[in-house]
C-alpha cells in the first residue's frame, strides 16, 4: 500500500470506505484506487487483487464488499481482527512477529524467513509486511534502526497459530571452500549467493571476495573484470549499452571478519580516486552488513553507492528468476533526476524499483501461459476469442490475470501470435486459436535461443 510504513492503514481506509459506500465492481474499485491513492492503474489492479486474496474484499455477484474482519477494522478499529486474517492468508505475518521478540534488521528478519522456506531475494516482501505490520502498532522501530515487536504484537502472535519451523536442507554447497566461475552461464544462482555472503567474512583472503563480487555482477550480465592492487578498484563493471548509454562502475569489495562493515573501514578518499582514475560514471562499495549512521552519511557526502553482500547475493537468486537489463540495473548506482539525467546514487542502495521490474517478468509469463490455457480449453467450444473475451473469461476463473488490461493482453497475443513463436494464431478482429500443440512452440523458442543468445565458446 501507499503511505509509507505508518500509512498502510490509512490507504487501506480509503479504500475499504469506497468499497463500503459503493459496493464497486473490480473494475470500478482499480479506478478508485488508481485516482485516491495516486497510483497507475496497474498497480492499483495489483492492489485490488491482493486486498481480495488477502481476505480483505470479497466479490459477491460481481461487486466487492468487505469482509466480516475488514468491517471489525473500520467500524471498531480490530486491527487484530484485520491482521489475523492476513495472517490465515499470507505466509510469514504473525510469524514475523514472533521472529521480532528480540530487535533484528531487515536483512535479519529476511534470513528468519528463510527458516520457514521463504527464500526472498531482496528484501521487498519484508518492507511490505512491515509495513502492514508498523502501521497496525503491531511492531516498532529502535533507536538503532532494528523492528522489534510491540506489547500488542507479541499478544496477537501468541493467540494465532503459527507455522511450525521444520528442519530446513542447507543443500550441497561447502561454504568452506571458496567457488569458481569459469563460465557464467553455467552458474548455479544459489551456489554463486553463498560465496558471496561467505567470501565477504573471509577476511584472511580479500581476493576470494573480489572474485565472487565480480563473478555476481558478471551474472547479471555486466563486462566485469577484478583488477586489484596498488592504485586500482578491485572490480571495474562496464555496461555496453550505446553510445550515449553505455556507463562504467568502480567497486571496491571489503571483507569484514566479524560481518559488519563500519565507517572506519573505509577509505572514502580512495574509492573516489578509483572513480576518477578509471573514468568512471559511478562507485559501489560492497560488504558484509554495512552499518551506522556515520557510514551511510559519508556515503552520501561522497557520492558512493553502499550495497551488502547479502543484497547482491539476493540480486543473483532473483536475476537467476527475472533477469533484467543493464539499463535497470544504472538504478543501482543512480538516481533518476527530473530532467531525466542519471545522478551518482550516494548512500544505501535502495532496489525497489528492480524489485518491481523483475516482478513483471514472472508476471507477464503467467498471464501469458493462461491465455494459452483459456484459448486450449475454450477454442473448440465457443470458435476464436478476442483480447477483451480472453480478460473476461481470465478474470471470471481467478487466473493471474487479474488486474491486467485488455490491452495487456492484446500486447500478449501480438506477441504470442508472432511468426517467430507462433504459440498462437489470429488477429485482433476475428480472435485467436491456438497454433499448434506447446511441444512445437517450445521448438520455435529454442531455435530462437540458438539464433539470438548463442551459447559463448570458451
Amino acid at each position: 500500500m501507499t503511505g509509507g510504513y505508518e500509512g498502510y492503514l490509512d490507504s487501506l481506509r480509503k479504500v475499504c470506505e469506497v468499497v463500503e459506500d459503493r459496493h464497486p465492481t473490480s473494475a470500478e474499485l482499480t479506478e478508485e484506487i488508481s485516482k485516491r491513492l495516486g497510483v497507475t492503474k496497474k498497480a492499483a489492479g495489483g492492489k485490488e487483487s491482493f486486498l481480495r486474496s488477502a481476505g480483505v474484499l470479497r466479490v459477491e455477484d460481481g461487486l466487492c464488499i468487505l469482509s466480516q474482519e475488514a468491517k471489525q477494522w473500520l467500524e471498531n478499529d480490530r486491527v487484530d481482527a484485520l491482521v489475523a486474517v492476513i495472517h490465515s492468508r499470507c505466509r510469514f505475518i504473525g510469524e514475523m512477529i514472533a521472529e521480532l521478540a528480540e530487535p533484528l534488521s531487515t536483512e535479519e528478519t529476511r534470513s528468519a524467513a528463510g527458516r520457514y522456506g521463504l527464500r526472498w531475494a531482496t528484501n521487498t516482501q519484508i518492507d511490505n509486511r512491515r509495513g502492514w505490520l508498523q502501521s497496525s502498532r503491531l511492531i516498532e522501530v529502535t533507536e538503532g534502526g532494528r523492528l522489534v515487536a510491540t506489547t500488542a504484537g507479541r499478544a496477537l502472535a501468541a493467540s494465532l497459530e503459527l507455522y511450525r519451523v521444520g528442519p530446513i536442507n542447507p543443500g550441497k554447497v561447502d561454504h568452506q571452500k571458496p567457488q569458481s566461475f569459469p563460465k557464467e552461464s553455467l552458474i548455479n544462482a544459489e551456489g554463486l549467493a553463498a560465496e558471496i555472503e561467505k567470501a565477504s567474512t573471509d577476511s584472511k583472503n580479500p581476493k576470494r571476495f573480489e572474485l565472487a563480487v565480480r563473478a555476481g555482477f558478471a551474472f547479471l550480465g555486466f563486462d566485469a573484470r577484478q583488477l586489484g592492487g596498488a592504485g586500482k578498484t578491485d572490480v571495474l563493471l562496464n555496461a555496453p549499452l550505446g553510445k550515449g548509454l553505455a556507463y562504467r562502475v568502480t567497486v571496491d569489495a571489503k571483507t569484514v571478519g566479524a560481518g559488519n562493515l563500519g565507517d572506519h573501514q573505509v577509505d572514502w578518499l580512495t574509492l573516489k580516486d578509483h572513480r576518477m582514475k578509471h573514468q568512471a560514471d559511478y562507485a559501489v562499495l560492497v560488504g558484509p552488513e554495512p552499518s551506522g549512521v556515520r557510514l551511510i552519511e559519508r556515503a552520501e557526502a561522497n557520492e558512493i553507492a553502499v550495497l551488502s553482500a547479502s543484497l547482491l547475493a539476493g540480486l543473483c537468486l532473483q536475476h537467476a528468476e527475472a533477469p533484467l537489463g543493464l539499463a535497470d540495473y544504472r538504478s543501482l548506482f543512480a538516481t533518476l533526476a527530473g530532467d531525466g539525467t542519471w545522478k551518482r546514487r550516494g548512500g544505501k542502495v535502495d532496489t525497489s524499483d528492480l524489485d518491481e521490474a523483475a516482478s513483471e517478468g514472472p508476471r507477464m509469463r503467467s498471464v501469458a501461459a493462461a491465455i494459452v490455457k483459456v484459448l486450449s480449453d475454450r477454442c473448440m467450444i465457443v470458435g476464436p476469442l478476442r483480447a477483451r473475451d480472453l480478460w473476461l473469461i481470465m478474470l471470471e476463473r481467478g487466473e493471474l490475470a487479474e488486474g491486467s488490461s485488455k490491452d495487456e493482453i492484446q500486447g500478449l497475443l501480438d506477441m504470442l501470435a508472432h511468426p517467430l513463436v507462433r504459440a498462437v494464431d489470429g488477429d485482433a478482429e476475428t480472435g485467436y486459436v491456438p497454433s499448434s500443440k506447446p511441444d512445437v512452440t517450445r521448438m520455435r523458442l529454442q531455435l530462437l535461443t540458438t539464433s539470438v543468445a548463442p551459447e559463448a565458446v570458451s
